[in-house]
């Protein structure tokens, strides 16, 4: 995976914290993401942009990590961004958003079991058929997301 460099973060957060969390959600997070947060807890990255396709259009979004524990207010906690209820669809997992407001997930609809699932993007103000927000695949892991990465111009 590519050396991140940091525009902010909380410092460091002990493993065990991102694996309680793991625990009381139900999913496995792949170890790249959790090595990453623990040592950059809540991390906004300095190359923050990324590119995805949404319905045929090319489209960028940011990217600011949600992080875990004390170490972090309200507005960067991961479990209170988590999206339930009809708007959402199950095996999703927030763990980031973006400055608009969308959210940055973990897409465990195909694999519930996978730890190493896609990245997408889910949009606050579209919704899909199903009247859910609107989901585009970003990466087909987390690895490949970090490498998607790049400075705003």
């Amino acid at each position: 995976m590519k050396k991140i460099s940091v525009y902010r973060d909380s410092g460091i957060v002990d493993i065990s914290e991102i694996e309680r969390f793991e625990n009381k959600i139900g999913y496995e997070f792949p170890s790249e993401y959790k090595y990453l947060i623990s040592k950059h807890n809540a991390l906004r990255p300095s190359s923050e942009c990324f590119d995805f396709n949404c319905n045929g259009e090319l489209d960028s979004r940011d990217v600011s990590f949600f992080g875990y524990g004390e170490s972090v207010n309200e507005y960067e906690d991961i479990e209170e961004f988590q999206q339930e209820g009809s708007y959402c669809y199950e095996h999703i997992v927030v763990i980031g958003g973006a400055a608009n407001g969308d959210y940055i997930c973990f897409d465990y609809r195909g694999n519930p079991n996978s730890n190493n699932p896609p990245v997408i993007v889910m949009l606050h103000d579209s919704t899909d058929e199903n009247n859910k927000m609107l989901i585009c695949p970003v990466a087909d892991n987390f690895e490949l997301f970090i490498e998607s990465l790049y400075a705003e111009s």
